[in-house]
């Protein structure tokens, strides 16, 4: 068995594991299991399993393995999403390449590709992601760190805020106000910042 912690920007991190139980596999293999998927529904963790369980899960009587899998899905509320057979001989059809998960809901559509070049079939599965609204909008702010309140008031004391009385019009004795308060700030550095 072999398990990854993936952790995406703007998605909860999620496990993908997968795992080879050998078809001559002692019972108490599920017993490391169970331990596994019991420290990830501890810790609240999706999970996504894909391997060849050898567990037949098409079987309408299924063997003690597969029924010890099937218990353990059921424990630990797992869904098997693969619902055709993935293993085709001239002889036989089963079900044993499997994908498991804790959270179907995530999961947009999964399916088996028989590509013919082995008898066991490709299962897949397509998780969804969410994805940041547009791009990143980065804006320039002051940096009021290394404010010196007597050199702003000195430096804003001295600006001709008479040129403010020269408009009749309010919105130009604005923008003439504001045009004199930005330029005292233009001496304080900008610094960029991500939103």
């Amino acid at each position: 068995m072999v398990c990854i912690e993936l952790s995406l920007p703007y998605n909860k991190s999620l496990l993908i594991s997968t795992w080879y139980r050998p078809p001559n596999s002692l019972m108490n293999k599920f017993d490391y299991w169970a331990s596994f998927l019991a420290k990830c529904d501890n810790e609240d963790k999706e999970l996504i399993l894909i391997g060849d369980l050898n567990c037949d899960v098409s079987k309408t009587i299924p063997d003690p393995h597969t029924c010890k899998l099937q218990f353990l899905c059921s424990l630990y509320q797992i869904d098997q999403l693969i619902k055709e057979s993935t293993r085709l001989t001239p002889k036989s059809a089963t079900l044993i390449d499997l994908i498991l998960t804790t959270r179907p809901e995530n999961i947009s559509r999964s399916g088996v590709i028989h590509l013919g070049i082995s008898d066991h079939s490709l299962v897949y599965a397509v998780r969804k992601f969410t994805l940041p609204n547009g791009r990143q909008k980065i804006r320039q702010v002051r940096n009021f760190k290394n404010f010196v309140e007597n050199d702003f008031i000195r430096d804003v004391s001295q600006l001709p805020w008479e040129m403010v009385y020269q408009f009749g019009d309010p919105n130009l004795c604005w923008q003439v106000w504001k045009s004199l308060l930005l330029d005292a700030l233009i001496d304080m550095p900008l610094c960029a910042t991500s939103e």
